[in-house]
Order: C-alpha cells, then sequence, then structure tokens
C-alpha cells in the first residue's frame, strides 16, 4: 500500500468516509449522554431519555449535542481530511433529518 494518494500527496491519518461518520454518530451520542448524567436529574438516565423523546425542546438537545460536530469539522476542514470531513457531514445530515421528523 502505497503512502501517497493519486494526486501524489502524502496521506493523511484517519482520512476516510467511515471514520468520519461513525465518529459524528457516536460523539453526539457520548455528549448527549455526559451533558445527562451531569444535569442533576431525579429521574433515571433512560426516564430521561425518553422525557427528551416526547419533550418539544427535542430540538435544544440535538443542537447541544451537535457542537462537538462542528468542532470536529473545522478540524477535518483545517487538516484537509476531506474523506472525514464528508463522512461527518453525512452523518449531521442524518441527525437533521431525524429531527425534523421528530418535530412533525
Amino acid at each position: 500500500m502505497s503512502d501517497y494518494d493519486a494526486l501524489g500527496e502524502p496521506k493523511k491519518g484517519f482520512d476516510n468516509f467511515v471514520f468520519g461518520f461513525l465518529l459524528s454518530v457516536l460523539l453526539p451520542i457520548i455528549t448527549l449522554t455526559v451533558f445527562l448524567l451531569f444535569k442533576g436529574s431525579s429521574l433515571s438516565l433512560v426516564e430521561q431519555i425518553k422525557a427528551i423523546f416526547a419533550d418539544m425542546y427535542f430540538i435544544r438537545y440535538v443542537t447541544l449535542a451537535l457542537i462537538p460536530n462542528l468542532v470536529l469539522f473545522f478540524f477535518f476542514y483545517k487538516t484537509e481530511r476531506w474523506k472525514s470531513c464528508y463522512g461527518l457531514a453525512v452523518a449531521t445530515l442524518l441527525y437533521l433529518i431525524v429531527s425534523v421528523f421528530q418535530l412533525a
């Protein structure tokens, strides 16, 4: 396997679609879980998640959970990891589609 891409430029580590997609699917879930654990509610974690899906503030929680994806997007963009950036964008759009259908 060559250390250069088709244009003759050196390959960058962690620059593939699957890595960007999986990271950007898992990162909001982890972020929301950590937020809910430290929120200080009397409800269990599972009850809090059920309440979020039933709540009209669902989009606020999704937006909060997607903030780390924004940071990750700028990191991929600045380091020119285009394939990972594309995977991140696709996963974030999937979150957007789920959010829109949740509101309807």
